[in-house]
């Protein structure tokens, strides 16, 4: 674990020298509170509560996780039936999504979908593209074919959604890592200058007990209530302004809702085979890319985060059926698993789609819904007035 220089006097012993006894330590609090730190014990506590920010995971109670999954805002793939059945209201803000299927099952498509319907609310996309599959003119045709938007209060609408999608391509694992931890960098500044404005704006810092369990809980719940409140009474006003033509902002200022990785198991399966030593890297950098991942996830403004996996062969003569590639080591990250299967080949069927989900944290394995690949990207199997969605024109 990181330490801090030496400056203070040997023999002091009130500030910790380590992490870990930064973290054990119960009255540095009320020594901050009284003021009797010297100023190079403030300086090492400075040092240390950044390093614990950093390595140490955040501690929340149960009624913290209760408040953020009841009031938390779900983004939509823009399928209703496998944002209702499959995903409980659609994609959760904070949770890690996977999408996993056989060539032209519609993965792309959905994540598409997804964008389209994100951006169009002006909410900030990241699109990480690692096959080159994303066109453009693709995308604006399905922003084109989605439903009219019904402008509610708090949600501006774009007037240009293309405008909020972010496109990353990367064409390999390391590259992929270099623009998670853009996105962490910029989470990070967003965070600083959240904080600099609630000092200016005279937002008194929460009070702190001297029961050191109490007083993780009740700053960490403090600091995410205040943290909800800013956003959301600065997003939709920023986004507004940006969707209605007002003063431009960058891109980087707003925080991301959706990330898209499309497709995560193209950049890591080539690592994970070969010879033994490949074998070890390639799961150490699919461990790294999970870690970014979630990372990215439980940053300022709880992005969904979806990642997209293709099927594989049996390697034995016992196991011939496909199976989600990148291995067990991946199997577990995701909050939840769904499959995408195509139709019969050459039948009438063909766009005609089922979506089945295998793992979620929030409802049973097994259950199946049947979707359509259609002009919009992905539908429900009906359209909005009962007739067949328009099929989808290939190009």
């Amino acid at each position: 674990m990181p330490r801090v220089s030496a400056t203070a006097q040997e023999g002091t012993g009130r500030v910790p020298r380590t992490v870990e006894a930064y973290l054990t330590a119960t009255n540095l609090d009320a020594l901050e509170a009284e003021g009797e730190l010297l100023p190079h014990e403030a300086r090492a506590l400075e040092a240390l509560r950044a390093a614990a920010a950093a390595a140490a995971p955040p501690v929340l109670s149960g009624t913290a996780l209760y408040q953020q999954l009841v009031t938390s805002q779900l983004l939509t793939t823009g399928c209703a039936a496998i944002d209702d059945h499959l995903l409980s209201g659609g994609l959760r803000p904070g949770h890690l999504v996977e999408f996993f299927g056989e060539s032209a099952s519609g993965k792309t498509q959905l994540c598409l979908t997804a964008a389209a319907t994100a951006a169009r609310q002006a909410k900030r996309v990241v699109y990480i593209d690692t096959s080159n599959a994303l066109r453009g003119k693709r995308l604006q045709q399905v922003v084109e074919s989605l439903p009219a938007l019904v402008p509610q209060e708090g949600q501006p609408v774009a007037a240009d959604p293309l405008k909020f999608v972010e496109v990353r391509r990367c064409y390999d694992v390391h590259s992929l890592l270099h623009v998670l931890d853009e996105l962490l960098a910029q989470q990070a500044q967003q965070v600083q200058q959240a904080q600099q404005a609630q000092q200016s704006g005279g937002v008194p810092a929460p009070n702190v007990q001297q029961d050191a369990v109490q007083d993780v809980q009740q700053q960490q719940q403090q600091q995410q209530q205040q943290q909800q409140q800013q956003q959301q009474q600065a997003e939709p006003t920023a986004a507004a302004a940006t969707a209605a033509g007002g003063p431009r902002r960058r891109l980087e200022d707003l925080p991301v809702k959706l990330l898209i990785v499309d497709s995560l198991s193209a950049l890591i399966a080539p690592v994970l085979g070969g010879s033994a030593g490949q074998h070890s890297q390639g799961h150490a950098l699919l461990a790294a890319a999970a870690t970014s991942l979630k990372a990215v996830a439980a940053g300022p403004g709880l992005p969904a985060v979806v990642v997209t996996n293709h099927l594989v062969g049996g390697s034995d003569e016992r196991r011939h059926e496909k199976r989600p590639a990148m291995g067990e080591s991946w199997r577990n990250q995701p909050h939840s698993r769904v499959q995408l299967c195509k139709g019969p080949a050459g039948s009438s069927s063909e766009q005609q789609c089922t979506a089945v989900l295998r793992a979620s944290a929030l409802l049973p394995a097994g259950l199946s819904v049947p979707y359509m690949l259609c002009t919009a990207g992905v539908a429900a199997e009906l359209g909005p007035a009962g007739g067949q969605p328009q099929p989808m024109q290939l190009y």
